[in-house]
């Protein structure tokens, strides 16, 4: 929690000079408690970059997850400071480490494979858990509006749909009477949001178990939702129509094979003293170019008046 020191102070009733000096003390402290091998025997890490302050302030934090403790904090994100917990250890303490957590930022992957290669680079549980709220959020979102689109559903009216939000996100074991039975009514009413709840309560669940019973949970998982026809859930297929990529009108248009050319045009007896040069169309320029647009001439009044005549 971020608190600046003016609150601080009048919490605690202290001058607010002396907040910092204390806080250096505490963590003086705790960290005589710990020991002076903090990076000692380090195994399996996290790594993830946190906001604490308005205005895209971010600190990254390394955890040791098999302590269950903070190992090293420093301001600022990305490549170049995840390069300064790894300066900070030694060969041997960085030989140590085993497993890598983190979401999927690339220059994590780019500074654990330098610094430790024989480390295994995982994505951690709450990033994945997240991803597939996100995912079942947009279902959600969907589902309103298809339901809208075809009448079911008025504006302003109380749908089922719209006002679960809130329960299909929160955890099952957090629920209230209230959106248990808003989960029931969706259950009855959409098969297909449902299905998307019901794989994210199961990967939610798979992720705290153990590697051995997590494997073919897992992998079952992945079956089902292979065969949830959503494209927020799983990758379209071959079989699957593909949106398309570019807006109708901006496709290109069929070619028109072009009529033999007259002789006119073929005669160059005419044009001796004129070259023709051929015009290779470009790799990377795979259309014709189209035409310019003229710009209509906006009507203006003259800035200085003319003397009358």
């Amino acid at each position: 929690v971020h608190a600046p020191r003016s609150a601080v102070s009048a919490l605690m009733r202290i001058d607010w000079k002396s907040v910092g000096h204390v806080c250096k003390r505490v963590a003086d402290d705790l960290r005589d408690e710990q020991g002076a091998g903090l990076f000692d025997h380090l195994r399996s890490i996290g790594v993830d970059e946190t906001s604490y302050r308005k205005g895209h302030k971010y600190m990254t934090v390394v955890v040791d997850h098999d302590r269950g403790r903070v190992v090293w904090m420093h301001e600022g994100h990305g490549e170049k400071v995840f390069d300064l917990f790894f300066e900070t250890l030694t060969e041997a303490q960085r030989a140590s480490i085993r497993v890598v957590t983190g979401d999927g930022a690339r220059w994590i992957d780019e500074c654990a494979f330098r610094w430790c290669p024989q480390a295994e680079r995982i994505l951690d549980g709450f990033h994945i858990v997240s991803w597939a709220t996100d995912a079942l959020d947009k279902v959600r979102t969907a589902a309103w509006r298809e339901a809208r689109k075809k009448g079911v559903a008025k504006k302003g009216a109380k749908d089922p749909v719209k006002g679960a939000r809130w329960a299909l996100l929160k955890n099952e074991g957090d629920l209230t009477a209230g959106q248990k039975a808003q989960l029931e009514c969706i259950a009855n009413t959409n098969e297909t949001l449902w299905e998307a709840y019901k794989l994210k309560e199961r990967l939610r669940m798979i992720l705290k178990q153990t590697a051995d019973k997590a494997d073919p949970l897992l992998r079952q998982w992945a079956a089902d939702a292979s065969r949830v026809r959503h494209p927020r859930i799983r990758p379209a297929r071959r079989e699957d129509r593909q949106a398309p990529l570019r807006h109708p009108h901006d496709h290109p248009q069929r070619t028109v094979q072009r009529q033999a050319r007259g002789r006119e045009q073929q005669d160059q007896d005419h044009h001796q003293n004129r070259l023709r040069l051929p015009q290779p169309r470009q790799p990377h320029r795979p259309r014709h170019a189209q035409m310019r647009r003229t710009q209509p001439t906006t009507p203006r009044t003259p800035i200085t008046s003319r003397p009358n005549q």
